[in-house]
């Protein structure tokens, strides 16, 4: 990890990269193949890597979470992660130290499952995220200090790490597809705050899978992710050969004022004959790499109606492929989100959980997961529950907030059983989708609104629930959820004494 000098909208900044290189590389790997990487920390702070969607079954030591479940890697040192996953789809590592990961500390992880559901001639990544002018060592203090609590605007939005900011001859990001092929474009949201809408001029956008989970193919115009999620969509280039334009846009009401460069758009070309790809391990599918062409004309948008996954209006619509009920639930927890004037903060802006700050040491002691083994409590400030061993409760959360914040659980996959419309209030009894209800990793809570998920606390561990805007986890939205303690130090073993961060 280090810093680097990137312009990828033209307009050039110091950024974090990986091995010299912005944006960081994604990463593929087959279903049972084993992980290892190993990161160096040549940045002035300490950091960590989580992730993000891996379920980390008996290895909550990898999930990377900084402070919870390890102690940050130090400037200089390295620390290596290894992990056999036992799952297949769409997901993504990043920073979970400050906000690193909105200055470029991000990167899409992609498992393969050589045992296809779907056909597909081709697949190619789409790696969406908002993208700020100033480093968050700016921007971080001043919206930490800041009395409304806006936060800070990005500039510009980006595709596969380019994007056009204040010109009209910028390079565009192209993917090639033959002609009557079908490809699988691989969504991920990697923003620290903008809800993403992506659409392909001419084209639709057919959705087999959430957040790793495969679903029951449903067809759209407009794919919209909010912060962390990921959807993959087939696309069958069915159209003449030409030009067609990938569009990549932010929802402007998420931000106090409406970012300058909201649009990012890429080249869709659909082409006679065959293109070049690049190595992949399931060789029926080649993976498309991305190139970057210049001198494209600015092209305003042609579709003014953007459509907005129904989530679970249907219980047909986005449900898993393979059948999933969710089982009884036997405890209910309600979390309530709200931000107000924190005293101890001289009147700034705070996020809430259930009244609760989320305030990590300031000189972490040990990880949170090094409490756990030792059977120290945590300390003071830490939001957290304990959930018994295959424990099934049912979260209410009430956003009690003007925006719509997106949840991330560590370590488990969730139900969406309920979900309100904006400015429905707290949950009033409404029915439930027992159903088949959508199954994924990170969930949206509209403003004013509530979601009921359903979690089966399967994996023992320690583990992070929390707003996936990146300022708001800075600002205390996160609680932990501790499953099991008993079979976190069985597995770990109990150490004589706490063993503090080196």
């Amino acid at each position: 990890m280090d810093l680097v000098q990137a312009c990828p909208d033209t307009v050039c900044r110091q950024a974090i990269g990986c091995n010299g290189v912005f944006p960081c590389p994604a990463i593929y790997m087959n279903l049972g193949d084993t992980l290892t990487v190993t990161f160096t920390n040549n940045l002035l702070q300490p950091t960590s890597v989580h992730w993000h969607g891996i379920l980390q079954l008996n290895s909550v030591e990898m999930d990377g979470a900084g402070i919870i479940t390890q102690c940050e890697i130090k400037p200089g040192a390295s620390f290596t992660y290894t992990f056999t996953p036992a799952q297949s789809g769409t997901y993504w590592y990043h920073s979970h130290s400050s906000t690193q990961y909105v200055d470029g500390l991000r990167g899409s992880l992609v498992i393969f499952n050589p045992a296809n559901t779907f056909v597909y001639q081709y697949q190619s990544l789409v790696e969406l995220y908002d993208w700020y002018h100033s480093p968050t060592s700016v921007l971080l203090p001043a919206y930490l200090a800041s009395l409304t609590g806006d936060e800070p605007v990005p500039e510009s939005i980006l595709l596969n790490g380019v994007g056009q900011f204040g010109c009209t001859t910028c390079p565009y990001s192209q993917i090639q597809v033959p002609q009557n092929s079908v490809i699988r474009l691989r969504l991920v949201n990697q923003a620290a705050m903008a809800i993403i809408s992506f659409s392909i001029d001419g084209h639709q956008l057919t959705v087999i899978e959430v957040d790793g989970v495969e679903v029951n193919p449903a067809t759209f115009d407009v794919v919209r992710l909010n912060a962390a999620q990921r959807y993959s969509v087939l696309v069958t280039a069915n159209q003449p050969v030409g030009t067609y334009l990938m569009r990549a846009e932010m929802d402007p009401t998420v931000f106090a004022s409406p970012p300058v460069n909201p649009m990012a758009l890429g080249n869709f070309v659909v082409v006679a004959g065959n293109v070049p790809v690049s190595p992949t391990p399931v060789v029926t599918q080649p993976l498309l790499t991305p190139v970057v062409l210049s001198g494209n004309p600015i092209i305003p948008p042609t579709i003014t109606n953007p459509l907005a996954i129904p989530f679970i209006e249907s219980p047909t619509v986005l449900s898993p492929l393979v059948p999933n009920p969710p089982p009884p639930s036997t405890t209910t927890y309600p979390v309530e989100l709200t931000f107000a004037p924190s005293i101890l903060h001289a009147g700034a802006n705070r996020g809430f959980l259930n009244g609760i700050h989320f305030t990590p040491p300031v000189t972490p002691v040990a990880s949170f997961l090094e409490y756990i083994r030792a059977n120290v409590p945590l300390p003071i400030g830490v939001n957290s529950r304990t959930f018994n061993l295959n424990e099934v409760v049912d979260i209410y959360l009430f956003n009690n907030d003007p925006g719509e914040h997106p949840f991330h659980l560590h370590g488990h996959t969730f139900w969406v059983i309920g979900m309100g419309n904006i400015d429905d209030g707290p949950y009033q009894g409404q029915p439930l989708n027992l159903v088949a209800p959508v199954v994924r990793d990170t969930a949206s809570v509209n403003a004013n609104s509530w979601l009921v998920l359903r979690i089966r606390f399967n994996n023992p561990g320690v583990w992070a629930f929390h707003c996936h805007i990146d300022w708001h986890l800075e600002n205390g939205l996160l609680l932990v959820a501790v499953v099991s303690p008993r079979d976190v130090r069985r597995r770990l073993g109990t150490p004589p004494a706490l063993q503090v961060c080196p």
